[in-house]
Parts: C-alpha cells; structure tokens; sequence
C-alpha cells in the first residue's frame, strides 16, 4: 500500500485523486492492485467519500480514522505524507527482518534432516555396539543413546507436534 500511495503522490501532482488512481491502476494491468484501485476509483467517482472507501478497501485499519483527522485539520496531505514514510519504514523493516531471518532459517531445514538421521540411524547402531562389548558408558553417551531411543519411540507424536506448532505460527504472523 505504501508504494502505491507515494506512487499516487507523485503522480497526482496537479491531478485529481480520482484521476491519480486511475493512473495507477492503468500501471497495474491486472491483477489484485489494478481492481482494488479501479474500484476505489468507481467508489470515488459515485460520490463516496475517501474515508469510506477505504474502509470498504480493507486499508489498514487507521487509515480512515487519518482521512478524518486530516480533513477535519486541513492537514489531509501532511498526514498521507506522514503515513506513507512510516508504511514505507514498516516495510523496510519487514525485509530486512525475512532477509536477516533466511539464511539461518536455510540452515535449520538442512540440520534437522542431519540431526535425525544421525539420531535415528547411526546412534542406534553404536548404542547396540556398546551393549554387545558390555561397555560402560559415560553420562554424556548415555544421554544421546537415551534421546535416541526417546526420538525413534516418539518420532510421530513429535512430528504432529512440529507440525502444530509450524501451522499455529503460520496463522499468527
């Protein structure tokens, strides 16, 4: 939103919001953008007030609340400026953050695969060779055999729950 809106005002100079719009939407040739601007044109164009229309447009919700304190200050251009830095910052941020968060995400998908199969396959098969020669282990070998056996006991209820987690993330954000 916040790249359409300074594209507006750029455009827009000396131009109607209406014709600004559409402008726009001429730039988007189809897809979600070009209809949800030429409808606001529509909207605009019937006569609805801005305020309005972009409440029916799923804007960001505050939006319209600005719209009104702008037309009730004559401020209506300072304040879309003001919304359209701080969009543009929100979605710097956003970038930088899935950015920054992608490699080490890349990192994850590739350990998990390694850890399970060194858990579930070569672990095993020490714990095994240990048992035959009667050795006694230390803490920290017993331990890995134990979450071995814990993983491979559990490996679809542990699944389930990964999934759980993955989807309720997913629906959150």
């Amino acid at each position: 939103m916040a790249r359409w809106c300074s594209r507006l005002a750029s455009t827009s100079a000396g131009v109607s919001l209406e014709g600004g719009l559409a402008a726009l939407a001429a730039e988007y040739p189809r897809g979600r953008m070009s209809r949800t601007l030429r409808s606001i044109v529509r909207d605009l164009e019937a006569g609805d007030d801005l305020e309005s229309v972009l409440a029916r447009h799923q804007s960001a919700g505050y939006l319209p609340a600005l719209i009104r304190a702008g037309q009730r200050s004559g401020r209506t251009v300072e304040i879309l400026e003001n919304f359209i830095s701080g969009s543009q910052v929100v979605s710097e941020l956003r970038q930088i953050f899935w950015t920054a968060l992608a490699y080490p995400l890349f990192l994850l998908l590739q350990l998990i695969p390694l850890g399970l199969l060194i858990f579930l396959k070569l672990v095993p098969g020490f714990g095994e060779l240990f048992a035959n020669w009667e050795i006694k282990l230390n803490i920290c070998t017993a331990a890995l055999l134990d979450i071995s056996q814990f993983l491979s006991s559990n490996l679809g209820t542990l699944a389930l729950a990964t999934g759980v987690v993955i989807l309720v993330l997913c629906v959150l954000y």
